[in-house]
């Protein structure tokens, strides 16, 4: 019994044993494949985390892409803007090339379309070169792009440092194209700012010549008016000069050539003085007409302001004709003018309206016995004083002549200005075309203006 006792004791100590060293086999296999399954998860997430990693930077290279792209469509809207700025600055400037040559001078407006022109010109090739850099910014941000693309399912799994370094180049050419948005965006507002400016600058000084030219051109017309005013003036006291000299010419004492007072030229006087010399004969000298013309003068000089000689003798006229025959002429010297015998003798009366009459009608004109009586001026001073009035007429002529062909250029250049003012960068395209009109049409309208202009 106490064999078999220890028999049972023995086995199930055995027993207990494996229990036991299964228990303990279980346990060290149970922490064994919980480590391990920590460790898993640990990789899973580690991997987990540079698959996302992977995923958010390809996400930001495309937006970083798309932002490179954006801004080289700014900058090209932006070159196109100022090529149209630069365009009507060129139309311009060729618009005023054809201004008359007196009127093509260097002016602000030149300056300032010319200053604008070049500024144009140096922000188109700055944005262009931007554009460049753009360009060369944006195809490593592609091909790094396409890299990810391509290894994003198994970079992750690379156990090497192949990974941070993708990472960190794209990153940098992340960093790089961003810079590049903020150079292009600045550069792009700092040409717009610089665009508007210029602009507005080119715009006032146009407007401003435009006043100018206006004001000039109604100053101009002003002139002409003016000047046209007194050449007609001229022109009629230079009639009367020379009507006044023809009429001392054609003075008895001279048609019968006996030495009055001065010669005078053959050829302005007319065909009766052989009449009225071959009437005369020697009966008379120049100072017996002298003498006749002094008295009746003298006599009709009562008065302030005197007398007008054709309203005196026209009170004498009774049939209205203008003309007196020698009663008639005769009664107004004794009974108006009180002109005695003894002063002027009825003989020296006959004669000198025989003498006047030329046409032989027995009667003598009103307007001729005042031309008689007004026929004793200085005949050296008035030919002078004729001269000088013919010399003023043509100097008048040719400044209004030169005032017209002023008027004229003022006009086309003003017209060109208007034309420089209406020009937008579509419109300055279009003006290639009008090459066949360019010119002459603006001429043509200018004279057509001036004419007008003087016509009114």
């Amino acid at each position: 019994l106490r064999q078999q006792a220890q028999l049972h004791l023995q086995e199930k100590w055995a027993t207990t044993a494996r229990l036991l060293e299964a228990e303990r086999s279980s346990a060290t296999s149970s922490r064994v494949g919980a480590a391990l399954q920590e460790r898993l998860k640990r990789k899973q997430a580690v991997e987990q985390g540079i698959s996302k990693t992977l995923e958010d930077q390809l996400e930001t290279t495309q937006m970083s892409i798309r932002r490179v792209n954006q801004a080289l469509g700014d900058l090209q809207r932006a070159i196109g803007l100022r090529y149209g700025n630069q365009s009507v600055a060129e139309k311009r400037l060729e618009l005023r090339e054809r201004r008359p040559p007196q009127e093509n001078v260097r002016d602000q407006l030149q300056e300032a379309l010319e200053q604008e022109r070049d500024a144009m010109w140096r922000a188109r090739e700055s944005l262009s070169e931007l554009v460049r850099e753009g360009r060369s910014a944006v195809e490593p941000l592609v091909a790094a792009r396409e890299e990810l693309l391509r290894s994003r399912h198994t970079l992750h799994l690379d156990r090497s440092n192949r990974p941070r370094e993708v990472l960190d180049k794209v990153r940098e050419l992340e960093a790089d194209a961003a810079k590049f948005c903020r150079t292009a965006a600045e550069a792009v507002k700092r040409t717009e700012q610089e665009a508007d400016q210029l602009s507005a600058k080119t715009t006032a000084a146009l407007k401003r010549r435009i006043a100018e030219t206006v004001h000039l051109r109604r100053a101009l017309e002003s002139e002409i008016r003016e000047t046209r005013a007194t050449i007609a003036d001229t022109e009629s006291h230079f009639e009367r000069l020379q009507f006044r000299l023809r009429r001392l010419l054609e003075a008895p004492e001279r048609a019968l050539d006996l030495g009055g007072a001065g010669g005078g030229d053959a050829e302005e006087r007319r065909p009766q003085t052989a009449k009225l010399a071959a009437t005369a004969g020697n009966n008379f000298n120049s100072a017996v007409f002298s003498n006749i013309r002094n008295k009746i003068k003298a006599a009709s000089y009562t008065g302030h302001a005197g007398r007008r000689l054709d309203a005196l003798f026209t009170k004498f006229d009774r049939d209205g004709s203008g003309e007196l025959d020698e009663h008639e002429f005769k009664r107004a010297l004794r009974r108006t003018l009180r002109i005695s015998p003894s002063a002027v003798s009825d003989a020296e009366i006959a004669i000198l309206c025989e003498t006047l009459d030329t046409d032989k009608t027995g009667c003598i004109s009103i307007g001729e016995i005042v031309a008689f009586l007004e026929a004793d001026e200085d005949e050296a001073a008035m030919r002078e004083q004729r001269d000088a009035a013919k010399a003023l007429v043509d100097q008048l002529r040719a400044t209004r002549k030169q005032l017209d062909e002023d008027l004229r250029a003022k006009t086309a250049a003003w017209r060109i200005d208007e034309a420089c003012l209406k020009v937008t960068p579509i419109k300055g395209l279009e003006l290639d075309s009008l090459a066949g009109a360019s010119v002459s049409t603006l001429r043509t309208r200018s004279e057509a203006s001036t004419a007008s202009t003087a016509l009114c």
